[in-house]
């Protein structure tokens, strides 16, 4: 699955082909437009597609049919903005949504309810930031949200409560940066954070304390875009200066 700025694609590896969804005018259950920012899958095999103005799409892969979930004001059925940056199916089949200023969503695909996690001044352990733009589930079901200014949080899908994890100037185990562009989780439960301009983070969870990585330690650039693992258990990171292998 590739998200462009035209829409979405489907490569069969088999034929070398690829199938574009793009609106159709007049058909509702058309993909609704708009460059594609996030895609997962859930565990009924349907495909949901986060876009930068046009809301969550969910493609049901058994009819070609998509389904439209925008944001509307004042109505808190639906996304609670129209930016959204990525999209996490957990364990218990609940869809977890980034959205850029209006803090994280968590749809309920059976009910199609939301309920919506946001930064309250009043509150301590509420999200640090409403910006919210990459996020992963780890193996004892904490969601882990990076924000872009709000440092990194540990949100508690039972309380809704959330730790924060920022930097913090002069003390090298802290996070390196509070402007957070990806989440990895590897094969061995490590969560990796890649930021703007920063770096690479490794988060120890033991103390709570973050290893950095940046040009000085070789990376080509100190900007992360993506990150993924290889069946070798190396990284493969993208950045602002090509691609970089990285042996943990």
């Amino acid at each position: 699955w590739i998200g462009t700025n035209g829409g979405i694609n489907r490569y069969d590896r088999e034929s070398g082909t690829f199938l574009h969804y793009k609106p159709i005018p007049g058909d509702k259950y058309s993909y609704s437009g708009g460059t594609v920012m996030g895609i997962t899958q859930d565990k009924t095999g349907d495909i949901w597609i986060g876009t930068y103005a046009n809301g969550l799409n969910r493609l049901e892969l058994k009819s070609g049919k998509f389904y439209h979930y925008k944001h509307q004001m004042e109505n808190p059925a639906t996304p609670s903005a129209t930016i959204i940056f990525n999209i996490v199916a957990d364990q218990d089949g609940d869809i977890w949504i980034c959205t850029y200023g209006g803090g994280v969503d968590r749809l309920n695909p059976v009910s199609n309810t939301f309920k919506n996690y946001r930064h309250d001044p009043g509150k301590k352990r509420s999200l640090s930031s409403d910006h919210t733009i990459a996020m992963v589930e780890d193996y004892d079901g904490w969601i882990w949200i990076g924000t872009t200014g709000g440092g990194l949080n540990r949100l508690d899908p039972e309380s809704g409560e959330c730790v924060h994890f920022r930097h913090q100037e002069g003390n090298p185990s802290s996070l390196s940066s509070d402007y957070i562009r990806t989440l990895y989780l590897d094969s061995k439960g490590q969560l990796w954070i890649g930021t703007d301009e920063a770096g690479l983070n490794l988060f120890d969870p033991e103390s709570g304390t973050f290893t950095r990585f940046d040009e000085s330690n070789g990376l080509p650039n100190n900007y992360i875009h993506a990150i993924i693992e290889d069946n070798m258990g190396e990284l493969w990171i993208s950045t602002n200066r090509g691609l970089t292998r990285f042996n943990p």
